[in-house]
């Protein structure tokens, strides 16, 4: 177990993982970002909201970690403010991730391990589901270049496509595009998945803070496979664990509330 002592136990008690998490200081991140980034970031929650909540109604909302949480969280407080059910969120642990014992040694997955965290996930979630029928899941995730977004989609398509009894699932895309100045530029990949793709993705543009701030996004922990060597032999990516970030989700939220206090939401409608 992690932070024990013995074989598990951090190297260095002021690079772990589970001691930065401690460090954090969301409050001071919301309080540096403009006001107005915020506002903008919130109004184009309001659209992601109607997406998924009033449009496409799926059974399941597929939400990658680490950068679709904040996306996930403003979900939350907007659902609760206006008595709105969830679908059942489903998390993925595709982002970059930290070494549990050296958090300033952090990665990412190759396209081969996505595509096996994809199929293991799903695999259980479809296991626990058993006889419930699902017509609709939604993949929703950030998008900077929108590459990994891509690949996302791919490889749940592909595994729709070669799940006994998942033939009817429709896949739909939400992606909440960047549009802050010097943001990374889009890849092809996303572009011919947009304008080409077999599946629906819906695109909304939104200014988006909180992309690369840690301390306002869970962590995902990793260890090196030769340190657990001596119960079995793992993957990389079957020794991921996420870990969640509860200050930062509690400040984040309270950002929200606070966003749609000023703005009014939800908005009166008028009639005629």
């Amino acid at each position: 177990m992690i932070g024990e002592e013995g074989v598990y136990a951090p190297k260095n008690e002021t690079r772990s993982a589970v001691g930065w998490l401690d460090r954090f200081r969301p409050e001071e991140v919301i309080a540096k970002v403009p006001q107005e980034q915020w506002q903008d970031f919130m109004t184009g929650m309001t659209a992601i909201f109607q997406l998924v909540v009033e449009h496409e109604q799926p059974y399941v909302l597929i939400v990658p970690w680490r950068g679709a949480e904040p996306l996930r969280w403003a979900l939350e407080v907007m659902a609760e403010r206006v008595g709105a059910r969830m679908p059942q969120v489903v998390e993925l642990p595709l982002g970059s991730h930290v070494d549990v014992y050296n958090y300033k040694f952090m990665s990412g997955l190759k396209g081969q391990e996505k595509e096996a965290i994809v199929k293991a996930y799903m695999e259980t979630v479809w296991e626990i589901r058993g006889k419930q029928p699902v017509a609709k899941a939604v993949l929703l995730d950030e998008a900077q270049s929108g590459q990994t977004f891509a690949q996302a989609i791919h490889h749940l398509g592909k595994f729709l496509r070669q799940c006994a009894g998942c033939e009817q699932v429709e896949l739909v895309g939400i992606a909440a595009k960047d549009a802050r100045k010097g943001t990374r530029k889009t890849s092809k990949g996303f572009v011919n998945l947009v304008r080409k793709g077999k599946t629906k993705v819906h695109v909304v543009s939104m200014a988006m803070p909180q992309i690369d701030r840690p301390h306002l996004l869970p962590l995902i922990l990793s260890q090196d496979p030769s340190v657990r060597a001596q119960e079995a032999r793992y993957e990389r990516w079957e020794l991921l664990e996420m870990m969640g970030n509860p200050q930062g989700e509690g400040v984040f939220k309270q950002m929200a509330k606070e966003a749609l206090d000023d703005m009014g939401w939800p908005y009166v409608k008028v009639e005629g």
